[in-house]
């Protein structure tokens, strides 16, 4: 997203899927959901697998509609 986009709340109204790195070993897509849920109600998490299982550090997080509080995302 431009910078000079980002503090437009139009912008942001149509952000449903974010990014989420850095990620430590054991970390799962269930407590990715409860820490994520505040920010609002999430469709799908998706964290990324190695073809050995073995979490790739990031995932991405959908959701339905507005994100809540977005800046302490």
């Amino acid at each position: 997203m431009p910078r000079e986009e980002a503090n437009n709340d139009e912008v942001h109204l149509t952000v449903k899927k974010i990014f989420i790195g850095g990620i430590r070993d054991g970390l799962d897509e269930d407590s990715l959901r409860k820490y994520f849920e505040k920010f609002g109600h999430i469709n799908d998490c998706f964290l990324m697998h190695d073809k050995d299982g073995k979490t790739r550090g990031f995932a991405f997080l959908e959701f339905d509609g507005k994100i809540k509080n977005r800046t302490n995302i």
